[in-house]
């Protein structure tokens, strides 16, 4: 599990996980499905890990997971309709809105606003907790100092 933390294999192995949830979609407007929904679902991860970032002062070391699972809790209605022919119906919004979010004002391209919203308010929660990537390769070279002098504690 420890090599997963590293963010490119973690890219690697969610990035075809997400092509084939890509592929699966290509039965019913793929496109706008897939986006729905993972515009909804990442958006959803990343503001509660931006609420827990900024709470707790300590950054997730999966992010791109938590991003992909909110992408499936938010299709969970989908999936349930693929393998056992479960019709959609209104109590399904507790995944995510999974059917409200069809009809948000601007569709997609409001729910691209929101989840740019929630990817800005995780980078702004790692900044404020001061675990912003300072190093030459994305980690944290050493800890900050504060006005003081003193370093910050985590």
């Amino acid at each position: 599990m420890r090599a997963f933390h590293d963010l490119r294999l973690q890219g690697m192995l969610v990035g075809l996980a997400e092509c084939l949830v890509f592929l699966s979609y290509q039965h019913s407007d793929g496109r706008f499905h897939w986006f729905l929904h993972f515009f909804v679902g990442a958006g959803a991860a990343l503001s509660l890990l931006a609420l827990h970032t900024y709470l707790t002062g300590h950054r997730t070391k999966l992010l791109l997971l938590w991003m992909f699972l909110g992408h499936m809790l938010a299709m969970l209605p989908d999936i349930l309709f693929g393998l056992a022919d479960v019709p959609h119906q209104p109590w399904m919004d507790i995944f995510l809105l999974h059917i409200s979010a069809h009809f948000l004002p601007g569709r997609n391209w409001s729910w691209y606003a929101l989840f740019l919203l929630s990817l800005a308010s995780y980078f702004a929660a790692l900044a404020v907790t001061d675990l912003a990537p300072t190093g030459p390769a994305g980690g944290i070279s050493a800890p900050s100092e504060t006005a003081k002098g003193t370093p910050r504690a985590r």
